[in-house]
């Protein structure tokens, strides 16, 4: 996996975190919960979203959302 980080939660004031993530086929990113919102977008390929019991496949060209969690 290679991962940039383009705005953290200091510069967002604790808003959200961006990443931009280049992943392997079958990637998976253990269910976790923080702070920080996230959105996802989806360059090639697809990934599965799991939020709040729900899960959603997105496509290449297609986002989700990940509200942040009061910690």
């Amino acid at each position: 996996m290679t991962l940039s980080i383009i705005a953290d939660a200091e510069t967002t004031e604790g808003e959200y975190l961006a990443l931009d993530m280049i992943v392997p086929p079958l990637f998976e990113n253990d269910l976790h919960t923080h702070g920080q919102s996230e959105v996802f977008h989806v360059i090639e390929n697809e990934t599965r979203l799991h939020v709040d019991g729900r899960e959603q496949t997105l496509g290449s060209g297609t986002s989700g959302y990940a509200p942040g969690s009061d910690l």
